[in-house]
């Protein structure tokens, strides 16, 4: 599952690169490739940004833009 999202995102957009877990990693984190970071998501949720929308089994987007997560999901804002 985890792999699919690599796939449909890449993981650069995919990981919290403001939390312990990340910093954790050291630098060796800047060399790894996709297998590498599906390994480390699925160690540690915690290395995962939130939140991660998922539909039909495939990402479509992840993070906090709200005018993104709106034209994704197909909500039109009421004003």
């Amino acid at each position: 599952m985890i792999q699919n999202w690599v796939k449909s995102l890449g993981f650069a957009p995919m990981r919290n690169t403001s939390g312990q877990s990340y910093r954790a990693l050291g630098d060796e984190k800047k060399t790894w490739g996709d297998q590498q970071w599906v390994d480390a998501f699925t160690h540690d949720a915690m290395l995962l940004k939130r939140p991660l929308f998922v539909k039909d089994g495939i990402a479509v987007l992840v993070g906090f833009r709200d005018q993104g997560i709106l034209l994704q999901i197909n909500i039109r804002q009421s004003n």
